[in-house]
């Protein structure tokens, strides 16, 4: 409790009454980024005519199916959204969904959007994760693969739906990737370069979820010439009267978990973000000092949050060139936006 105030405080929140507080919680938008070592994991709740309503983003693990289990309940999920098909943001997918009589957790939920790209192994079959990934597809009615002419139809740059209170915009994404008529896995930054991106707004502030999304060529240190992915959406969404609305957002999930390949100053510059969260661990040596330092060259005041770091202050002095541990489920993030008001962002455990 003692962290937690002194966050609030830190941001610019009082407490100025426990009656006050619980209604400033139970009317907010509330995002769970669920600490799962190097991988993403986020479940979205918003409130709707004393409803909740559900969008998960990503479920990298079993673990990550069982913290979004405990968040849902018996509740359906809205949306399920898979933003590319890297093992660390859909392994924990068939777990969710499966039936509790089959061995799974039984999530159930209205809709699923996807990139509809498949994974193959070097035989040209279709990967052993990415079967089961299929096999537990059957359980949701409605599935929208952005590999599918109807479905590119339906979800534009620029296409918003509501999620109770909050609206989603959809900002980038497609599942149309080389080799795939020909059983040949895509390359990683193909899939990486193919995420979804939703902008989630509920009243005056908003969040960007990014998956693995792709900016900076390997070698360009400076970030100077976006690539990919953030060049799509720069481009896109950089006119005054863009499809995309206001992309100044509030809070953004880093890109590829803070990569070298993410986060180009364009990009960065469009987006214009308060806070940065990093969902990430030790397996592939993320985050990168060199994304953090493109950060802090736009903006010193940027405040940084990471799952690798056991639960460090939530302020700029969180960051250091050192890597965290990797043992997830120690570094659980909780967003908590109100209509109006800078958000609430605090470690859970």
């Amino acid at each position: 409790m003692m962290r937690t105030a002194i966050l609030l405080l830190s941001l610019g929140i009082t407490a100025c009454s426990s009656v006050h507080s619980e209604s400033v919680l139970t009317s907010s938008l509330k995002v769970n980024i669920i600490d799962v070592g190097a991988g993403l994991c986020i479940a979205v709740r918003a409130p709707s005519n004393n409803m909740t309503k559900y969008l998960v983003y990503d479920i990298a693990t079993s673990k990550c199916a069982k913290s979004i289990k405990k968040i849902v309940g018996e509740s359906t999920i809205d949306m399920v959204v898979i933003s590319h098909p890297d093992a660390d943001h859909y392994r924990g997918f068939s777990k969710a969904f499966t039936p509790a009589d089959e061995g799974g957790f039984g999530l159930t939920a209205k809709s699923l959007l996807e990139t509809g790209i498949v994974r193959f192994n070097k035989h040209k079959n279709i990967s052993p994760t990415y079967q089961k990934y299929t096999n537990a597809k059957q359980y949701i009615p409605t599935v929208h693969s952005l590999s599918n002419a109807e479905t590119i139809k339906k979800f534009p740059i620029g296409k918003q739906w509501n999620l109770g209170e909050a609206v989603v915009t959809f900002i980038h994404g497609h599942g149309l990737v080389s080799g795939q008529a020909d059983n040949i896995d895509p390359t990683s930054h193909n899939r990486n370069g193919a995420s979804i991106v939703l902008k989630i707004e509920y009243g005056e502030n908003s969040i960007l979820l990014t998956g693995d999304a792709v900016g900076v060529e390997k070698n360009d240190t400076q970030g100077k010439h976006c690539i990919r992915t953030e060049k799509r959406i720069v481009d896109t969404c950089s006119a005054k009267n863009s499809v995309c609305g206001d992309m100044d957002i509030d809070v953004m999930i880093a890109p590829h978990h803070g990569s070298h390949e993410s986060l180009c100053m364009d990009f960065i510059e469009l987006t214009d973000p308060e806070y940065v969260i990093f969902s990430a661990g030790t397996s592939h040596d993320h985050p990168r000092q060199i994304t953090y330092d493109r950060l802090m060259k736009y903006d010193n005041k940027i405040i940084t949050f990471r799952t690798d770091k056991d639960e460090a202050t939530g302020n700029p002095n969180e960051w250091s060139d050192t890597l965290g541990k990797n043992q997830s489920g120690d570094d659980n993030i909780e967003i908590i936006m109100s209509k109006n008001g800078k958000p609430i962002i605090r470690y859970t455990d």
